[in-house]
């Protein structure tokens, strides 16, 4: 099987992928061990499943018909998800349900062809979502007018505001922003800059918009999404190079560390458990991409679903029961 590699939806779109190969992103809560929240194919279209961090009680969540649902993200308070909705005629929007599936309300007002917004991730006391926001005028998302940035608004929607500038696009490699999430005090926001289709680094901003600090180097590449400990004290990301490790570093760059070495496939890190001593990732292995939990130090590494076709998206470990 092929490494994972995960984008947003629009650099998805410049490199010819599936709307349906995007990347999440959000911080952990501090917490008891609950539900782990994903998407999986299922008929069609992609839809969002939870199970327990054994592996039992699987439930599906959603039954759209006409979308993809990806991205999934748990609330602070384990009561609801944010998740991206794709739709074939060519733009996603975010919203927003009770864990059950129910409530299902959007938050996007913009349905135009070329409107996305995508990733959402909540803020630490549930008031706000980060998300990717990005306009595609051209086939390849790489013209004059295609453009993408992080922006912030209100979990009903309003009051958005943009977190980055814009970056260039075009012949030399396509410029975005992916995977955005607060830290769990809210002052500053994790993302991951993808230029062109493999070179990615871990930058770290405030939530108030600036200049950001780059953690990682570009040479070691960023796979899927990054996540916060539940502490704040450690960032989780996977490599995209060789074999799709996983790390941990620090907020200000230092103490970069391999916490597992792929020796049997392709794993992608996504979510820190709510206690802080486990990890939420997707194993991609003789043509199948399963969810799998292990220790925080990398060892006890246990597969929990079997027979779904896992998304590359990754997922969500929240705090409800």
């Amino acid at each position: 099987m092929r490494r994972l590699v995960t984008r947003s939806v629009f650099a998805a779109m410049a490199f010819g992928a599936s709307l349906a190969v995007t990347g999440a992103g959000s911080a952990t809560e501090p917490g008891k061990n609950g539900r782990i929240a994903f998407a999986a194919t299922a008929g069609r279209f992609s839809q969002l499943f939870t199970v327990e961090p054994d592996g039992t009680g699987l439930k599906q969540v959603t039954h759209f018909g006409d979308s993809n649902a990806l991205n999934v993200n748990w609330s602070p308070d384990g009561k609801r998800l944010v998740f991206e909705r794709d739709f074939p005629a060519g733009h996603a929007g975010i919203y927003v349900m009770i864990a059950d599936g129910g409530g299902l309300r959007s938050l996007t007002r913009n349905t135009k062809k070329g409107h996305y917004e995508v990733i959402p991730a909540y803020s630490p006391d549930g008031k706000k979502i980060v998300f990717g926001r990005g306009v595609c005028s051209t086939q390849n998302c790489n013209g004059p007018r295609d453009h993408g940035g992080l922006w912030i608004e209100k979990v009903d929607g309003t009051a958005a505001r943009r977190v980055t500038p814009r970056l260039p696009t075009g012949p030399h490699g396509d410029h975005f922003y992916d995977h955005a999430q607060f830290s769990p005090d809210g002052k500053r926001i994790a993302f991951v800059k993808r230029v062109g289709d493999d070179r990615a680094a871990v930058f770290v901003t405030s939530a108030h918009g600036g200049k950001a600090k780059r953690l990682t180097p570009l040479s070691v590449g960023v796979d899927n999404r990054v996540d916060w400990s539940p502490d704040g004290k450690l960032i989780l990301f996977s490599d995209n190079y060789q074999g799709v490790d996983v790390f941990t570093i620090r907020p200000n760059g230092t103490g970069l560390r391999r916490i597992y070495r792929a020796t049997d496939g392709n794993y992608s890190a996504d979510s820190w458990s709510p206690d802080g001593k486990r990890i939420m990732l997707v194993r991609g292995a003789r043509g199948t991409i399963s969810v799998c939990v292990m220790n925080a130090d990398g060892s006890g590494l246990r597969q929990i679903t079997h027979g779904l076709n896992i998304g590359n998206d990754g997922g969500s470990w929240g705090t409800q029961p």
